[in-house]
């Protein structure tokens, strides 16, 4: 009818939605004396956007975003993961950071319905433990001695202990020589001027995870008594080294 205002209603379209920000839309208008008007409304097409997350502090490498269009994209498979991690095993994929349940296989086939609207999805990628830190072959003795102190040694010939050790998988590496633990960067001790007693000495390691290694444990006892000279005649002179 001429001179009547009419207005278009957006319609359901199976696989698009309609883009009311779009600026090319003419929504309403007046017909014209010659009966003539024309309206437009634009759709965009569904889509369904996947975003990787590494999900890794130590994990290297970038991953662009993958989208599936409505009835264009004939496959549903996940690109192939792209990241990498010296420290650890990539697992999949998991909806949330801090799960490691209903994992995504790599390159998996995905399942959804963008029939009704677009949708979009982040995964994260799900990665194995970090290979234990270990302490191994601890071997404690006096320096310049070739022969190796056995566990609970009672010492009596030197107040100086020489610890070494090897490590593997180990970021950062600790001991304790009573209460005081200290963190280490070398894979040797040196002790000097220890005074007599009982003595525990510790060691420990932490993977790239912070998981603590099971402690070595080494004790010993330094019972270094004084020696006693006597001189002289016929008043003994005692002198303590």
């Amino acid at each position: 009818v001429a001179d009547k205002e009419v207005t278009a209603q957006p319609e359901s379209i199976d696989g698009f939605t309609f883009d009311k920000t779009n600026p090319e839309n003419i929504t309403s208008g007046t017909v014209s004396a010659d009966s003539k008007l024309v309206l437009k409304l634009y759709y965009n097409r569904n889509k369904y956007t996947v975003t990787f997350d590494k999900n890794s502090k130590t994990a290297s490498g970038e991953m662009e975003p993958q989208i599936f269009y409505y009835d264009v994209d004939e496959t549903r498979k996940l690109n192939e993961n792209k990241f990498t991690d010296k420290y650890h095993e990539f697992l999949g994929w998991a909806k949330s950071a801090d799960t490691t349940k209903d994992i995504i296989k790599d390159a998996a086939e995905l399942d959804f319905d963008i029939t009704k609207s677009s949708d979009e999805l982040s995964l994260y990628a799900v990665w194995s433990a970090a290979d234990p830190a270990v302490i191994k072959e601890l071997a404690v003795k006096i320096p310049d001695s070739d022969k190796d102190l056995e566990d609970k040694a009672v010492i009596s010939t030197s107040r100086n202990i020489s610890v070494t050790f090897n490590s593997e998988n180990a970021i950062k590496i600790y001991y304790s020589l009573g209460e005081e633990s200290k963190e280490i960067k070398e894979e040797s001790l040196d002790f000097a001027d220890l005074t007599d007693g009982n003595y525990t000495f510790k060691i420990w390691a932490e993977n790239i995870d912070g998981v603590k290694s099971e402690e070595k444990v080494f004790s010993w006892t330094i019972a270094c008594l004084p020696k006693l000279r006597i001189k002289g005649t016929p008043a003994p002179i005692i002198e303590i080294d």
